[in-house]
């Protein structure tokens, strides 16, 4: 009358992404310009999540859920820009370069008690989430000790409730109540 359902992953997105662009500018005066830009970017974005759910039948009438889920981002994308009139001589452009870095965790925790005595349904819950981001931007030879990063935590529970009735032919009469974000 009880179970417990696990979920753990890991995902990684990486890789170098590499853009090139050729302009000719034609201005009103005759005279043009050739101009090679390239960007390059090294992409590195993982994430772990994990999942945790238990059920149990307390009664033929009621059954308890309570579970957990983790969502944990991890980003650090540098990028860097190259400037040129022709396409074998691009400059680093130091002014341009920005590497990113992004962190986001996110952990709830709920907990859900439900069931049907006769004709009457209910269900009444409660989740917590807590939210941790740290993010931070560094310029061309900073490094994360130069640069304070920017941090936000939250927290909020979310409750919820509802009470119905069942009528003949699978109809019901439900009255409902939760928080959203």
């Amino acid at each position: 009358d009880h179970f417990v359902d696990m979920n753990i992953s890991y995902n990684i997105w990486q890789g170098p992404n590499d853009n090139r662009s050729h302009e000719r500018e034609t201005w009103a005066d005759g005279s043009e310009n050739i101009v090679w830009q390239s960007q390059h970017q090294d992409i590195k974005i993982s994430n772990w999540e994990v999942a945790v759910d238990y059920s149990n039948s307390l009664a033929p009438w009621m059954r308890l859920e309570a579970g957990y889920k983790g969502n944990y981002n991890h980003e650090n994308s540098p990028a860097s820009y190259y400037s040129g009139t022709a396409e074998d001589n691009l400059a680093f452009m130091p002014r341009l370069y920005n590497r990113f870095k992004y962190d986001t965790d996110i952990s709830a925790l709920y907990v859900n008690l439900s069931g049907q005595h006769g004709q009457l349904t209910f269900s009444a819950g409660l989740r917590g989430e807590l939210w941790q981001t740290r993010t931070r931007s560094l310029k061309y030879g900073e490094n994360d000790a130069d640069v304070p990063s920017f941090r936000k935590n939250d927290f909020a529970l979310f409750p919820s409730a509802s009470v119905g009735w069942v009528f003949r032919d699978n109809n019901e009469l439900k009255l409902n109540y939760s928080r959203r974000i």
